[in-house]
């Protein structure tokens, strides 16, 4: 008995081509008239797919050409329904830290995406260069990618394989974010193992390995495991196989940091654990919540404070009495003073329909509002994956407040956690 299969030509050769063949898209020119690019050499290869250097003529600039890997077959739908979730994922998205899309295409059956083509090292690669970094460095880079998530993340995007080899930082020290591959919309997201750790197991977090539901906090635990082995040189959980650092993620806390020769600044040692709680609901909120802390520890730091002290701490935060903190789901995070309950209520409703707003139009960051009534005014700032509220009765004292900076407000609610 026989069968026949047609297989596309370029699949061929792609075929031939791990067998020593010479390279079939090299010099090859793609994408709608206008926007033609042509393939000059192959940059690397990944789990879903072989990358390119291109130079699009019409704009004489270099860019960056993704194939789905030949390793996926392409009668499986699921494969280029992931390949396109990921061009989806990022060409929604506007951040310095997320490499742009610019347009998807097919060559000869094959799916591709052209993108934003950057030029440096991965972070995998830069730590191996460096051996490990200083903690002002390493904090800075994790900050950076945390706002390219931060971004993600507010437009209900998780990525799920954030990892150094997704990384990449350019030569003036961006950190930008490659590779939306495992990208799931942040509401009733679950996938099984297996698509979890198609790379490697280094970065991910206990609920992923236990196949719970997972949020946009998967996403700040492997921020944290990265920032702890950019500072140390080593990964926290290492093994024989899989199975054994799975399990470490899960059962062990992380290691003490002088077991790889390094002391760790204790504030510091608090942020990466607070990225990287076994239980997500005892990690940082949100992203944004998470770089609000790094950005205490970087001025600490850079002013040469010891921990728990934060330069010129007096001076800028403004002397408020009421006020309220909500997250996303409308908990009361943080108070201060007496303020009524409708308060938490109105913020949770206005940040819910801020979201909204979100996913129809690309706004830009939240930075501030005023609400006012006859005899009450209230300054709304974001906090954490919600927003706080500071309460006056004059609008002169509102207009004091607006002056001030969304980071120097959040401090008002610093220890006055609910």
């Amino acid at each position: 008995m026989q069968f026949s299969f047609s297989v596309s030509n370029l699949v061929r050769k792609i075929q031939d081509l791990a067998n020593g063949g010479k390279d079939p898209l090299i010099g090859v020119e793609l994408g709608p008239p206008g926007q033609e690019v042509k393939i000059i050499k192959q940059l690397g290869s990944g789990s879903m797919g072989i990358v390119y250097k291109a130079c699009q003529g019409t704009l004489e600039r270099p860019v960056a050409v993704k194939f789905l890997a030949r390793g996926y077959k392409m009668d499986d739908p699921d494969s280029a329904k992931r390949f396109y979730n990921e061009a989806r994922a990022m060409a929604q998205l506007r951040s310095p830290h997320i490499v742009h899309v610019y347009f998807v295409g097919h060559y000869h059956d094959l799916p591709y995406l052209v993108m934003e083509y950057l030029d440096g090292y991965n972070l995998e690669t830069y730590l191996r260069m460096h051996e490990r970094l200083p903690a002002e460095e390493a904090l800075d880079l994790a900050r950076q990618v945390l706002k390219g998530l931060a971004q993600a993340h507010e437009r209900g995007k998780v990525h799920r394989d954030i990892k150094p080899a997704n990384i990449m930082i350019t030569g003036n020290r961006t950190a930008v974010i490659l590779d939306f591959g495992l990208v799931r919309d942040s509401e009733g997201a679950r996938v099984t193992l297996e698509d979890e750790i198609l790379g490697t197991p280094l970065y991910v977090a206990p609920e992923q390995i236990e196949g719970r539901d997972t949020d946009e906090r998967v996403d700040l635990y492997a921020v944290g495991i990265i920032l702890f082995e950019l500072i140390t040189g080593q990964p926290p959980y290492d093994g024989r196989d899989y199975i054994e650092v799975l399990k470490q993620h899960v059962e062990d806390p992380l290691p003490n940091p002088e077991k790889f020769g390094v002391t760790i600044d204790p504030c510091v040692m608090g942020v990466i654990e607070g990225l990287t709680a076994k239980n997500p609901d005892e990690r940082f909120s949100s992203a944004r919540e998470a770089i609000q802390a790094i950005d205490r520890q970087r001025k600490r730091l850079q002013a040469g404070l010891p921990c728990h002290q934060a330069p010129g701490e007096s001076a800028s935060v403004p002397e408020v009495h009421v006020g309220v903190a909500v997250n996303r789901r409308g908990q009361v995070t943080a108070k201060l003073g007496e303020i009524e309950d409708r308060y938490a209520v109105s913020l949770h409703l206005l940040n819910t329909i801020l979201s909204e707003f979100k996913t129809l139009e690309n706004l830009g960051e939240f930075r501030r509002g005023r609400i006012s009534t006859d005899d009450t005014h209230v300054l709304v700032i974001p906090h954490g994956s919600g927003l706080a509220g500071l309460k006056c009765t004059c609008p002169t004292r509102l207009g004091e407040l607006n002056q001030k900076e969304c980071e120097a407000l959040a401090e008002c609610f610093e220890e006055q956690e609910a």
